[in-house]
């Protein structure tokens, strides 16, 4: 918005830009223009007398609100074993105006933990996709979504079909348990480790505590625990 004074009216004025500005249609002879993008600003004023003068005026913006991964702290893209709830995420807020304002939102099994729905970053995550709507302090906005993923659970089902739990005789020696175990996470080549104890007048055989599966067990009840790569373990009882 300018004011023009002196010389003699009616004036006549003509606007140009540079440097990113842009005059918009039908605005290129008014006195004042509205709807300006970042730029410079040229007016040439003309009285009727054909007197000139000249304004330049810049308009500028600030930098690019970005924002994305903290690099230096990383995010957890796929948690240790399933149903874990000790994912991260990090982000670095940059350009716009300060200060920024944040607000989580989550989805498909994610949850913002209470107390954190407007902090910068987030913890103790489950999986999910979680996004991030950013503000600057001209309101200015910027969002950013992030998935974390989780292995699927170490499963353990007993094989009937090949396990013996019903003894036929008083003392029998011949139970066995044969188990199937799938999910968690293996390194290539590598296997689950298992570990049998048992209880109730179960024995497990000399060198078979870290069997998959056991024979020769007299009746008792055993336990297996089962642990993944990633350390994720699951545990299974069963009866003979």
């Amino acid at each position: 918005n300018i004011t023009v004074d002196g010389g003699t009216f009616p004036y006549e004025f003509n606007w140009s830009a540079t440097d990113g500005g842009v005059i918009p249609e039908g605005q290129e002879n008014n006195e004042d223009l509205t709807g300006l993008v970042a730029g410079t600003y040229t007016v040439d004023v003309l009285d009727s007398n054909g007197c000139p003068e000249t304004l330049e005026f810049t308009i500028d913006q600030p930098s690019l609100l970005t924002v994305e991964l903290d690099t230096e702290n990383p995010s957890t893209d796929m948690l240790d074993c399933y149903l874990d709830s000790d994912g991260v995420i990090n982000i670095t807020v940059d350009g716009g105006t300060p200060d920024y304002s944040f607000t989580w939102s989550a989805t498909d099994g994610g949850v913002i933990p209470p107390g954190q729905e407007n902090n910068e970053d987030l913890t103790g995550l489950v999986a999910g996709i979680y996004t991030v709507d950013i503000l600057d302090g001209s309101g200015c906005p910027e969002t950013l979504t992030f998935p974390i993923d989780q292995p699927e659970g170490v499963e353990i089902t007993l094989d009937e079909s090949e396990s013996f739990q019903e003894l036929l005789c008083f003392e029998d020696e011949d139970g066995n348990l044969e188990i199937n175990v799938t999910g968690g996470t293996l390194n290539e080549g590598e296997d689950y480790s298992y570990s049998w104890s048992a209880t109730d007048g179960g024995e497990i055989p000399p060198g078979q505590e870290n069997n998959e599966d056991l024979t020769g067990l007299v009746a008792g009840s055993y336990t297996v625990t089962i642990t993944d790569d990633n350390g994720c373990s699951i545990t299974g009882t069963y009866i003979l």
